[in-house]
């Protein structure tokens, strides 16, 4: 269904004619006019529709995880080269495909506590 499209003349003409037949105390005036403006503002912005903010709360919802999963990824690798020096390869590999968050907090924490690259790989089952 397409939405109407009106005029600016329209509605000009119209607020024209609701300020001269509506006589509003002068704070209600004010307030009255700033609604006017921010009207305006809002049917500059095009329309959203629902099915639109809906997927757009999700794809953000979507980032916010995979940023999250990113910085424990991060921190776990961070923390084993600053514990052990270079991480291999596969083992950095294994983490960054790693999608678990509660997996990654648990590599963390080996991460600082395991007393060599091997402890950790064996607990960490990788």
């Amino acid at each position: 269904m397409r939405r109407a499209r009106i005029r600016k003349e329209d509605v000009l003409g119209l607020y024209r004619f609701i300020d001269m037949v509506l006589s509003l105390p002068e704070d209600l005036e004010e307030e009255y006019h700033e609604e006017i403006f921010k009207e305006e503002e809002v049917r500059d912005m095009p329309y959203i529709t629902t099915a639109e903010r809906i997927g757009m709360k999700k794809g953000l919802e979507q980032g916010l995880r995979e940023g999250m999963l990113e910085d424990a990824r991060e921190m776990v690798l961070e923390a084993l080269e600053e514990r052990f020096g270079d991480v291999p390869g596969d083992l950095e590999e294994v983490v960054r495909r790693q999608k678990d968050r509660d997996v990654l907090r648990k590599w963390h924490r080996l991460a600082i506590r395991a007393g060599s690259l091997e402890e950790f790989r064996r607990k960490a089952g990788v």
